[in-house]
């Protein structure tokens, strides 16, 4: 289904499992960043529970998602930190955030906030993090004697460092 809904928002496909169960996908796509956090959230679907399903004791089921990090969604539900993420996370950064978060786990969203802009390098191609490094390393004279051989410097800098996506970020 993520490949049906083009949004930038953090979103979810609502249903229940009784209506699943029921031979149906009956739901909606819910935009997360119109809430402050999961109890304003489930408090929403109480209300369109009301008009949609109209169950009496939903067991609400989130079928699909797009636009957060996997690691804050199951079918079942979804962890408070996927409002910390909509609410503290600049926009421009979500989809390299997410990406970190599929190579890197950590206990607390603070710690993963942290984690991801401290590792964070600045550098998006290994060669000018290789030359740079390498001026601040070692004399200029080395370097320029012909002896430096940039591209084996650069092959040891993928050991302590990983690249997700366009950026380069520390393993350490």
């Amino acid at each position: 289904m993520n490949a049906t809904k083009s949004s930038s928002s953090a979103q979810v496909y609502v249903s229940t499992y009784s209506t699943y169960n029921g031979g149906s996908l009956k739901g909606l796509w819910i935009d997360l960043t119109d809430f402050v956090d999961c109890e304003d959230f489930f408090k929403h679907l109480s209300k369109l529970n009301k008009t949609i399903w109209k169950e009496a004791d939903p067991e609400f089921m989130f079928q699909d998602y797009e636009c957060f990090p996997s690691t804050y969604y199951w079918e079942g539900g979804m962890k408070e930190e996927i409002f910390q993420f909509i609410h503290e996370v600049d926009d421009n950064e979500k989809d390299e955030f997410t990406e970190f978060l599929e190579n890197w786990e950590y206990d607390s969203f603070d710690e993963q906030l942290e984690q991801f802009n401290s590792r964070k390098t600045g550098y998006e191609k290994f060669d000018d993090m290789a030359y740079d490094y390498a001026c601040a390393t070692f004399s200029k004279e080395f370097i320029d004697s012909g002896y430096f051989d940039f591209k084996q410097y650069e092959k040891e800098l993928q050991w302590d460092y990983t690249k997700i996506g366009e950026m380069i970020y520390s393993n350490q």
